[in-house]
């Protein structure tokens, strides 16, 4: 990545002379980046869109708050050039895939702040951080409460569920190679609080690849796919159709991913579209209903 001139460096950032509000400096409104799809849709959910100025490619949603706001660049790999363009006060982001970005945003003056936010537990502190950050923590405390009482709620059903009747899953989140979910990940989460058992979540890692024949082995009784796959695709697969879940009919392509691997607001929303799916009361041809009624 190349760095910015440093005659531009100095125009941009002079021009950008805004602070960062709370602890950073105490006056002033902040100019905030986004470099993760959770944290702008966090930064809308609370009120605080006026303060962006600047997404990645992959922060689509509110579609229509955000159709204004620049580009600066792909999920956690900023452009530097569009991102000191954008004149922020602070780049806030999940991960980025070149640590040492982190330490060229703050050689050009400008904070940089990394977030927990990879599962349930991190969201609603998440939720609050962002609101210190934006000057809106009336809105963030309260969307992290009432994201803290759905949640709960959500756990308290779940536990009532009987022993030994949770159907086991395994959740697809990408087709080729396949990849899946372990322990370690927001999906495993969800999987759980929706009723289910996540047949990776004996493995303690994030996301990783897996063969068909190791789906063969352990014989889901439901599939929820989460990338683009076709049901008839996937039905298709060597091997699969003696599986429990194609046998039953209850392959589900229809999940909106962005549900359910984004954390952030809308992710319990997306909790309650798996347990339809996991409790049997939903199915592909139906599943596009329920979506739209969370959206």
């Amino acid at each position: 990545m190349k760095a910015l001139p440093c005659f531009l460096v100095t125009a941009l950032l002079a021009a950008a002379a805004v602070p960062v509000r709370g602890a950073q400096n105490g006056a002033g409104a902040p100019r905030v980046v986004s470099l993760a799809p959770n944290i702008t849709e966090i930064i809308c959910a609370i009120g605080a869109v006026n303060t962006l100025v600047g997404r990645t490619s992959a922060c689509d949603y509110p579609r229509a708050a955000l159709k204004d706001i620049p580009v600066v660049g792909g999920f956690g790999a900023p452009a530097l050039e569009a991102l000191v363009a954008a004149r922020p006060t602070i780049v806030l982001a999940v991960d980025l895939e070149d640590d040492s970005v982190a330490g060229m945003i703050g050689r050009y003056g400008i904070a940089y702040r990394r977030l927990a936010c990879a599962r349930l537990v991190d969201i609603p502190a998440a939720i609050r951080l962002v609101g210190e950050i934006t000057g809106c923590e009336a809105r963030a405390g309260q969307a992290a409460a009432d994201f803290e009482k759905r949640l709960c709620e959500m756990r308290s059903a779940a536990g009532k569920l009987p022993a030994g009747s949770r159907p086991s899953v395994f959740a697809e989140i990408w087709s080729d190679p396949i990849m899946t979910a372990g322990s370690a990940s927001l999906v495993d989460d969800l999987v759980s609080l929706a009723g289910g058992r996540n047949i990776a979540g004996e493995i303690n890692k994030e996301y990783f690849n897996v063969s068909p024949e190791w789906v063969i082995a352990r014989d889901p009784d439901l599939v929820v796919c989460l990338g683009h796959a076709a049901a008839a695709k996937i039905e298709a697969r060597p091997g699969w159709k003696q599986l429990r879940a194609v046998r039953a009919g209850r392959v589900f392509t229809c999940v909106d991913g962005d549900l359910v691997l984004r954390a952030g607001p809308r992710v319990l929303d997306g909790a309650a579209v798996l347990s339809e799916f996991i409790s049997g009361n939903k199915t592909n041809k139906n599943a596009a209903s329920v979506e739209r009624r969370i959206k």
